[in-house]
């Protein structure tokens, strides 16, 4: 089945596949708004594509989604997400970037991630979310061991940002739209061009960051794992009183190991990820409860509501209050 019949399939069928979503609309069109449903992480419980070809595209608009953002959320798999109308921010973790008409963003594994429209704009888009067995095959190969684990191990690489006026990222983006009209159009044997297409655009990438991913091609497969190790206990306890010992704990390393760890691949201090990760967790609660201000600083692992809203204007250019009147006068 084509992928976009699969998603067609998926939206007309919500009541089949949900029986509680019954707010969801019966027939996929614009005007009506998609929402991405998340774990208490936040990572992404919806599938893309199948188990058979786990690849899907995706052609819309960014205010088709619930609150007109697609919002808060991570996913195992990779994804490339293109601007063809308008601009887009596009908020990680780590920060932000803009992306303009013509530019496409490639989202690492597990990378958290948010997009909204750049104020009085209409951002149109074109995106694809693969897992990485597409492109590497088996785990053990050489194709994932040699030119796919380096990138998803990069912690630094959390994002690659593809510009029309850089020549090899210019024939990057020509891949990718080689890959989405072919994984669109189905038919026979569209899973060989669209796989084709991916695994040229990989490697016109991985040929351009030899220089970035050598350290991780030497095989530091401890770093990459108690890198993860501290990852998932935040993303698992953030709500709770976290401290830098209880990081380094997670991963059985020391405290300074913890922070060299945590500069040298993401690009900050192991404290200020988790403030920014429960930023990321406490708008996800303003879009969608209507649970007290207070209470979702709380949740979010707040001790202090004046200190959750200093940060989280600093963080997202609004206060608390203001983010969910903004979320539910789209909605």
């Amino acid at each position: 089945m084509a992928c976009h019949k699969y998603v067609a399939y998926y939206y007309n069928n919500l009541d089949k596949i949900f029986p509680w979503r019954c707010d969801m609309p019966a027939k996929m069109h614009p005007k009506y708004k998609f929402r991405v449903r998340t774990a208490a992480d936040l990572k992404e419980l919806d599938a893309h594509g199948t188990p058979l070809f786990p690849c899907a595209c995706y052609d819309g608009a960014v205010k088709d989604y619930f609150t007109g953002q697609i919002p808060w959320h991570w996913h195992e798999e990779l994804e490339l997400f293109l601007v063809t109308e308008g601009k887009a921010r596009v908020q990680l973790d780590t920060g932000s970037v803009v992306l303009n008409s013509g530019e496409c963003i490639l989202l690492n594994t597990n990378a958290m991630h948010s997009i909204r429209q750049a104020p009085r704009t209409l951002c149109r888009f074109r995106s694809m979310v693969f897992h990485p067995a597409l492109i590497g095959g088996r785990p053990e190969g050489v194709i994932h061991q040699r030119y796919v684990l380096p990138v998803l191990n990069c912690a630094a690489l959390r994002f690659i940002v593809f510009s029309p006026m850089v020549p090899w990222q210019a024939v990057c983006l020509e891949h990718f739209q080689e890959a989405f009209h072919a994984c669109e159009a189905g038919g026979f044997g569209f899973e060989f061009r669209v796989r084709d297409a991916l695994s040229r655009l990989w490697r016109r990438l991985v040929e351009n960051l030899q220089d970035d991913l050598i350290f991780y091609r030497g095989g530091d497969s401890g770093q990459a794992a108690r890198l993860k190790a501290m990852l998932d206990y935040i993303h698992a306890h953030y709500s709770e009183h976290i401290t830098l010992p209880d990081i380094a704990a997670a991963a059985n390393i020391s405290e300074r190991e913890c922070c060299r760890c945590f500069e040298k691949t993401i690009g900050m201090a192991p404290v200020a990820y988790v403030v920014n990760y429960r930023i990321c967790a406490a708008a996800v609660m303003l879009e969608e409860t209507d649970l007290p201000i207070t209470t979702v600083a709380e949740r979010a692992g707040f001790n202090s509501p004046s200190y959750f809203s200093k940060v989280f204007r600093r963080q997202l250019n609004c206060s608390p209050k203001e983010y969910r009147d903004r979320s539910q006068t789209i909605c």
